[in-house]
């Protein structure tokens, strides 16, 4: 995927199955991963408040 240029699905992805197996131990470190992912612009500030808003409630 991400060579496809999906690298926001890519983190989908993994932002599930970390939220899947370990509920919201990691959100902290998932929400860095995603600001991190928008200062590079791998994804936009867009895909990054989707993600966030969809998968790092506490």
């Amino acid at each position: 995927m991400i060579r496809r240029g999906k690298f926001g699905k890519a983190m989908e992805m993994d932002i599930r199955d970390v939220t899947r197996k370990f509920g919201n131990k990691y959100n902290d470190g998932m929400k860095d991963m995603i600001d991190y992912a928008i200062d590079k612009q791998y994804i936009t500030k867009q895909e990054g408040k989707r993600l966030k808003r969809k998968y790092l409630h506490h």
